[in-house]
């Protein structure tokens, strides 16, 4: 990644205390070495903002000229707590290489729509560094979606694509005016498998 900021190397060494701070591992830490960290952490998620949410604004803007039926268009940007939650879960995972701090989710609202013409719309435009689909081949809970990681404006965005029949309302295509932290969801149901299904 380019641009001002923290160097990668110094990112990884934040994340690594922060990981041994969560886990209890860090012993006679400097607080204001974790206070740095944290500071560090910070800067580099704030790398992520802007350009996942002008991602969100692109892909509201294509997804008319590829889906007849409409979608929602909403945007993540993962919290501090979140950060550090996922890398004490996968404690071999490297600050630096997660993709998915800043996300974009469209969920088509008609359940028979193939994804692939999306996801071949999106490859068109910019370059994927990674594609998963979880739609040819679901996930052990059953959870089905393709997720694509798009690189935009030098950083890595993830980009989540799912069908879904729960979600009411009239047939159109809107960027979600939420904050960038939060997805809008139509029914506990859907809350549930929102933050479920893309941590």
């Amino acid at each position: 990644m380019s641009g001002a900021g923290p160097s990668n190397t110094s990112v990884e060494r934040a994340g690594a205390l922060l990981r041994a701070v969560a886990v209890g591992d860090a012993v006679n830490v400097d607080p204001k070495a974790i206070d740095d960290a944290r500071a560090i952490v910070e800067q580099f998620r704030l790398r992520f903002l802007e350009p996942h949410l002008e991602l969100r604004d692109e892909l509201a803007r294509l997804a008319p000229d590829v889906l007849q039926h409409g979608a929602d268009v909403t945007s993540r940007w993962k919290r501090h707590a979140r950060i550090v939650d996922k890398l004490v879960r996968l404690p071999r995972h490297r600050l630096p290489q997660m993709q998915d701090i800043g996300g974009c989710r469209i969920v088509v609202r008609s359940p028979q729509i193939d994804l692939d013409g999306l996801a071949a719309a999106v490859a068109d435009r910019w370059e994927l560094p990674a594609d998963d689909d979880y739609v040819t081949r679901p996930r052990q809970s059953g959870y089905r979606a393709r997720h694509l990681v798009a690189r935009y404006s030098d950083v890595a965005v993830e980009g989540s694509f799912a069908t879904c029949s729960r979600i009411s309302g009239p047939s159109s295509t809107r960027a979600s005016t939420a904050t960038p932290t939060s997805y809008r969801a139509t029914s506990p149901s859907e809350t549930k498998w929102l933050r479920s299904s893309w941590s």
